[in-house]
């Protein structure tokens, strides 16, 4: 007679310190009987989380089941298995399994048993053996150029004469980081409403140091800037790539809707100074309830989060509103808000410089413009 086992009656369990690293969740589908000399198993990792050291009297077999599963053996090999692999261990290997650094990953464990016995528990896996097998596999990066894969490529020349002045010229002229003009170019890529190009940029900047919490909280902080339906298709097309390359974040807690207010007027007033109660003073009666939007909705649902320091954040606006266009009086604002956190005319300069390809003469100019009216140019 079958049997048939539901899903409530699974066993979870958190995977324990002295066997797994990191946050290990376990779940146990069936054990062995009299039929059956194997045990079952769905085991789910999040980033950085792997079993220890052990070995299996009887083998195992894993089916990967979500994202992506690494393993190693005592002997030094490393690899990598995708949604859908199946990795086969034979009795009395020594070997571990677990997450990427920034992917999460879960497997099926169908698990032999001999003489009672399905498993031998060993050392951990140290950080540093975790890091040396993971960089093992990394490939090796391309050199750096968010516009690879341009249509501009249908026409050699062309591609050629955009690629040198984007790369060669406006980018090496600004002196950012890679990291640092990824994200920033995200951010206007956003703005702009180009998802063909920001999808490019996207696969480069996660290649080149630029962590998904900070991708995610670009396109979460672009919401109150340019607006949810403007940002929603670039919220699926990360999703996509997130889910590709096994990528898991875990939902941020926010503040409590009772905080909000305070704490967002609070961080108007750290990157704007004291006008901002002249401004909420002055309001119209019934406009009121906008600026009060401003603060709890704007600065304390968003600036608030984690992901990205202020003086970032404020400079991401400054992106934002440059490249949209049309906003003339808050970008001008907005500078005086990057001085205040310590973006000074240097900084302000060197990214409008890199931006230049994609947003137009025109906007940049705009951008000059307003900086030039809060800072000066200093003349010996």
């Amino acid at each position: 007679m079958q049997e048939v086992h539901r899903q409530a009656e699974f066993q979870e369990f958190q995977g324990t310190s002295d066997k797994f690293s990191g946050k290990v969740r376990v779940q146990i589908l069936f054990g062995p009987n009299q039929w059956r000399n194997f045990s079952g198993g769905i085991v789910h990792f999040s980033p950085k989380a792997r079993s220890a050291w052990h070995t299996h009297p009887a083998g195992q077999t894993l089916l990967v089941t979500e994202g992506v599963i690494y393993t190693g053996t005592a002997d030094g090999k490393v690899s990598v298995a995708h949604k859908g692999d199946v990795i086969s261990c034979p009795p009395g290997v020594k070997h571990w399994h677990g997450a990427g650094t920034h992917t999460s990953g879960a497997h099926l464990a169908l698990t032999g048993d001999k003489n009672g016995e399905n498993v031998k528990w060993l050392e951990k896996v140290s950080d540093t053996e975790y890091n040396k097998a993971i960089n093992s596999l990394k490939p090796a990066k391309n050199a750096f150029n968010p516009f690879a894969n341009s249509p501009l490529k249908n026409d050699s020349h062309m591609y050629h004469t955009f690629n040198h002045f984007a790369m060669q010229e406006a980018f090496k002229t600004s002196g950012l980081s890679v990291p640092e003009y990824s994200q920033i170019l995200l951010a206007s890529l956003v703005a702009l409403g180009s998802v063909p190009a920001y999808t490019g940029a996207l696969e480069s900047a996660l290649e080149h140091q630029v962590s998904p919490v900070a991708v995610q909280e670009i396109l979460y902080q672009a919401i109150p800037y340019v607006g949810f339906a403007r940002v929603q298709d670039f919220l699926e097309t990360t999703n996509h790539v997130f889910q590709t390359r096994g990528i898991h974040l875990d939902s941020q807690k926010g503040l409590l809707h009772t905080q909000r207010a305070q704490r967002g007027l609070a961080i108007q007033k750290e990157i704007f100074g004291q006008v901002i109660d002249h401004m909420n003073a002055n309001a119209p009666k019934d406009e009121a309830h906008i600026y009060q939007f401003l603060s709890a909705n704007c600065f304390g649902d968003y600036y608030t989060r984690k992901g990205l320091d202020l003086h970032f954040r404020e400079l991401l606006t400054f992106v934002y509103l440059l490249s949209l266009g049309g906003a003339d009086s808050q970008l001008k604002a907005h500078v005086q808000g990057n001085i205040n956190m310590g973006n000074n005319r240097h900084k302000l300069i060197s990214v409008v410089t890199a931006l230049i390809p994609v947003i137009g003469y025109p906007k940049a100019l705009n951008a000059l413009k307003a900086i030039d009216t809060a800072i000066p140019e200093h003349k010996e």
